[in-house]
C-alpha cells in the first residue's frame, strides 16, 4: 500500500513513519504498566 496518489492529490503526508509509530506504541504501553521490560528503552 503506497500514500503516493493521496500524497499528489490531496497533499496528504504521514505524521509518522512506520518505525517512529512502532516506538511510540512501545513507548506507551512500558510509560503505562502494559508492558514489562528488562531494562530502559534505548533507540
Amino acid at each position: 500500500m503506497s500514500t503516493d496518489k493521496p500524497s499528489a492529490l490531496l497533499g496528504y503526508a504521514p505524521r509518522y513513519d512506520a518505525a517512529s509509530a512502532v516506538l511510540e506504541s512501545v513507548r506507551w504501553l512500558i510509560e503505562h504498566d502494559r508492558l514489562d521490560v528488562a531494562g530502559p528503552l534505548t533507540v
